[in-house]
């Protein structure tokens, strides 16, 4: 008698190739990326609260050389009325 010969089963291979290919990050890998963004954040927080300063600065004399045009505008239509 002649001998069984056993194929393989092409649908055991694939589940076995996406079993391999499935995956995640590993620990360390995500270590790392928290580590990364730790740094980048230590590094850009202090240049935002220095923009913050400036942008204020900026509004205030907006706000003041707005104050005065409205200032003389007021004085200068007014003072013909009365």
């Amino acid at each position: 008698m002649a001998k069984k010969v056993s194929r393989p089963n092409k649908e055991s291979d694939i589940d076995n190739s996406r079993q391999k290919t499935i995956g995640g990050f590993t620990m360390i890998e995500t270590i790392m990326v928290i580590v990364i963004l730790g740094i980048l954040a230590a590094l850009t927080i202090p240049r935002f609260n220095s923009f913050y300063g400036i942008k204020l600065a900026g509004a205030l004399k907006s706000v003041v050389s707005d104050i005065r045009y409205v200032q003389q505008f007021a004085v200068s239509h007014h003072a013909d009325g009365e």
